[in-house]
């Protein structure tokens, strides 16, 4: 028998986790079983088992790609220049959120919001939840503390204060969008502006 090569099996892993993304889109972590994304995969069960040993491996790799999403939007931001405002970094990074998320099939802000609830009665999810989003929250600070260098934020401002409260407005923009349908990151980022005093 002739052996697989790695790029083979990247490539069946990539296929049974996009599987498995657009099963959690669709019904939910909990709703979701090992036959729903056997069935979309379609791919064999032994297939399936060979690269994921159960609905918790699959429910963790889905749950951190959706977390990078935030991620790599943030790493686009960081890497310009700056010397924009705050709110027009904020929707910068709102639209990248928008564009990397949606790019394939699935969206992964779907993903993640599911992987906040399942965070809530899983422990062990939780606690990956809470891994996965220092990253996201260490480049919030640092935009932060570049926002606070170029005067824009008092000058007593705490980094990791306002980088909390950007990942929660971040996470509220996405749960509008999905929920309420609002999903204009302008107008989401200039009601962010309008909270603090002028200039």
């Amino acid at each position: 028998m002739p052996r697989v090569s790695q790029q083979h099996r990247d490539a069946r892993r990539r296929q049974i986790v996009a599987a498995a993304a657009r099963s959690f889109a669709g019904k939910g972590f909990h709703r979701t079983s090992m036959q729903d994304v056997v069935a979309e995969s379609g791919l064999s069960a032994g297939a399936v088992y060979r690269y994921f040993r159960s609905k918790d491996e699959l429910v963790r790799t889905v749950a951190e790609e959706g977390v990078a999403t935030l991620e790599e939007a943030l790493d686009l931001v960081l890497a310009g220049e700056g010397g924009q405002l705050p709110h027009q970094e904020i929707t910068q990074v709102l639209r990248h959120v928008l564009a990397i998320a949606t790019r394939g099939d699935v969206d992964l802000t779907r993903i993640a919001v599911s992987a906040w609830a399942e965070a809530l009665g899983d422990d062990d999810l939780r606690a990956l939840v809470h891994q996965a989003y220092a990253g996201p929250r260490h480049r919030l600070a640092t935009l932060a503390s570049r926002w606070r260098d170029a005067g824009h934020l008092r000058a007593d401002a705490d980094p990791d204060a306002v980088a909390q409260v950007l990942l929660s407005a971040v996470t509220g923009f996405v749960l509008l969008r999905l929920v309420l349908g609002e999903g204009d990151p302008e107008r989401y980022a200039q009601g962010l502006r309008d909270l603090l005093p002028p200039d």
